[in-house]
């Protein structure tokens, strides 16, 4: 899922048609084909989980019914037990194992269907076996069937739709050949199943919409928490970077000096620092301006992050044309060597600065500072050698480096 997708969809990207199919409304149980292939991607696996529960939990309700064959079918039990253990659980529980396969989960909704019509149609044709007056009874069986299928199984509203009407039109045929019934209790028991369905696809329209009205507000509850993330993310970067060269900022340098030290002065490792300054830096925005002045700045910061290595160095923008580099675990030979990559890098970058009377491109001044925490007071005292390094550097000439003498 990048990191804004989830299943292979593009969370982000689906947004306004999210937002759009939720004002709209979806009174045919469906969304635009995107989002419809998210809806039915997201959960399959545990809505496979769940028709596999219900499933064999039916499947042993089902067959209590053994118990009462007999009694109720005295003339059909045989057959209706043949029926009961030896077709319909079997066939049922084939296709209750399949929800498990990983590649049948797509067709899980169409096997759970398959398997509740089973069931269903298996009751009505145990009535065809007998003749016994009891058997006017039975529908009772199939009423509970049918409302487990919907309700309890939770199939798709549609699917319940053509299981349930399946069902009911073998169900009308069976209860017209039952000898037992008079008309009126027959034209009762149809309507009595007739409503019973109407009831349970009514609980499941209402369920569907409501599961698929809570997908798409967690989906866009999803969106505005990642939002805000990248928000807080970027409100974060931009308390600790430096908005035009993109190096660290003055405030981001200090707690990582402070932090750098402790954790130098607790280990008894050296700790280095690079201070630089762009060489007549002020002739440069005067000659060229200050829109180009901000380019060599940013060309600067490109340069020294070319030379600086080590994830855990830190480049930053100390103030206005100077920078500094922090290199934790870093002895004053290597640091010195680290300055002169950095010299030498935005030298070969040949930005012209025809006004400087140190090259007729931009230089650079580095002063170098290192030693153990041990030695010194405080951080700002290593800052104060790096400086005065610096200032060394420029009054030599520039485009150098000096090491401190501390």
């Amino acid at each position: 899922m990048s990191e804004h997708k989830q299943n292979n969809i593009d969370v982000d990207q689906l947004e306004p048609l999210l937002r759009h199919t939720l004002e709209r409304g979806f009174p045919w149980l469906r969304f635009p084909p995107a989002l419809e292939a998210w809806f039915q991607q997201v959960g399959a696996a545990a809505r496979g989980r769940h028709f596999q529960m219900a499933g064999f939990i039916g499947l042993l309700v089902y067959n209590l019914f053994n118990i009462t064959d007999r009694e109720m079918l005295p003339d059909a039990y045989h057959a209706a037990w043949l029926i009961r253990l030896g077709i319909a659980t079997p066939l049922a529980m084939l296709g209750l194992l399949s929800l498990g396969a990983p590649a049948l989960l797509r067709h899980r909704e169409l096997i759970a269907s398959l398997v509740t019509l089973t069931v269903n149609l298996s009751v009505i044709v145990i009535w065809e076996q007998s003749r016994h007056p009891y058997v006017v009874f039975y529908h009772t069986g199939l009423f509970l069937a049918v409302m487990y299928g919907i309700i309890v199984t939770r199939l798709g509203f549609w699917y319940a739709c053509a299981v349930s009407w399946i069902t009911f039109a073998c169900a009308a045929y069976a209860i017209s050949q039952l000898e037992a019934l008079p008309p009126t209790l027959m034209l009762n028991e149809n309507v009595v199943l007739f409503s019973g369905i109407l009831i349970s696809l009514a609980a499941s329209y209402l369920i569907e919409r409501e599961q698929r009205r809570g997908f798409l507000l967690l989906a866009l509850q999803h969106i505005d928490k990642r939002k805000l993330e990248r928000a807080n993310a970027e409100l974060s970067r931009q308390s600790t970077v430096d908005g035009l060269t993109g190096l660290a900022n003055r405030r981001h340098f200090d707690e990582r000096m402070a932090a750098e030290w402790r954790l130098a002065q607790r280990e008894g490792k050296p700790l280095a620092l690079v201070f630089l300054d762009v060489d007549h830096f002020k002739r440069y925005n005067d000659h060229y301006g200050h829109q180009a002045g901000d380019v060599c700045l940013q060309r600067v910061a490109q340069g020294m992050m070319a030379s600086v290595h080590r994830a855990h160095d830190l480049c930053a923008r100390y103030g206005g044309e100077e920078y500094m580099a922090l290199l934790p675990d870093t002895t004053l030979d290597d640091a010195l060597a680290v300055a002169e990559r950095i010299r030498s890098q935005v030298a070969a970058l040949q930005l012209p600065h025809a006004d400087s009377p140190t090259a007729p491109y931009v230089t650079i001044s580095l002063g170098v500072s290192a030693g153990l925490p041990a030695a010194y007071d405080s951080p700002q005292a290593l800052i104060e050698l790096a400086d005065q390094a610096l200032y060394r550097a420029k009054s030599g000439g520039r485009n150098r480096v000096e090491a401190s003498n501390g």
